[in-house]
């Protein structure tokens, strides 16, 4: 039997601009992009506070987000958990 052979091409500035379109109209999904970026640094041995700069960094640099807009009130640590400790 003949092998397929199958090319694919990929537009990387347009996936991340169709990224970026939906963090930014999504605060939930936003939210959830912060707390990986904040978990990861976090498995990789960085402090809490490390973490949570460095996912906040990310945010601002991909995306234009200002992570301490993702939530409108005060009780947001509470209700959504926070990133840099709820690991797993």
């Amino acid at each position: 039997m003949p092998k397929l052979k199958i090319k694919v091409e990929f537009d990387t500035p347009h996936a991340m601009s169709v990224l970026a379109n939906k963090v930014k109209s999504e605060p939930d999904y936003a939210w959830t992009w912060y707390d990986k970026v904040a978990s990861a640094a976090h498995i990789e041995g960085v402090s809490i506070e490390t973490a949570k700069l460095i996912a906040a960094r990310f945010m601002i640099d991909r995306f234009g987000i200002d992570a301490s807009t993702l939530c409108e009130h005060k009780l947001c640590i509470e209700e959504k958990g926070d990133p840099a400790t709820d690991l797993f």
